[in-house]
């Protein structure tokens, strides 16, 4: 007897395990929204990959760094491929290296100013003291202007803006 009833509990614990298993359901996840990625049309990349820009860190102003072709300056700027940048800081008390990926959007009107709130550097490398104004600066919204002819480009602190989904 005592057989009996414990093969009958063992069968109902089975039933009521494989019931509450049935009645759980997956509920369905949905799907993330992508990152927007800008279209290699609309940016300068492409043009600026591989080329070396030169800047005097103690020059650097609040808000505003300008870079040349002047390769008596200690300070470069090396865009390293279409995506990849380093900023080596060649001063007296501070010799860094900063890394990191940047994305530098032409105007819709086909001129080489950038477009208001846009963040085109996203620094990878650890944070460097010495350097922390410079890598605040190029972490947040940036307007760069790049002229072509005179082999210069301008960057200032732009505004940010909430980001947007284009289209909306």
């Amino acid at each position: 007897m005592k057989k009996v009833i414990l093969i009958l509990l063992c069968f109902s614990q089975t039933v009521f395990a494989q019931r509450k298993k049935q009645t759980l359901k997956e509920i369905p996840m949905k799907p993330q929204m992508e990152e927007y990625k800008i279209p290699e049309s609309e940016l300068l990349n492409g043009v600026l990959k591989g080329s070396k820009w030169y800047f005097d860190m103690k020059n650097y102003k609040e808000a505003e760094l300008y870079l040349d072709k002047d390769n008596m300056k200690p300070d470069i700027l090396t865009l390293v491929d279409d995506k990849r940048f380093q900023i080596n800081i060649n001063q007296k008390n501070c010799k860094i290296s900063i890394k990191g990926t940047y994305e530098i959007k032409k105007m819709n009107d086909g001129s080489t100013t950038i477009q208001l709130g846009h963040h085109p550097f996203k620094i990878t490398s650890p944070y460097q003291k010495c350097a922390a104004d410079l890598s605040e600066f190029l972490a947040g919204a940036v307007d760069i202007s790049f002229d072509e002819k005179m082999q210069a480009m301008e960057m200032k602190e732009g505004e940010s803006f909430p980001p947007t989904v284009p289209g909306h």
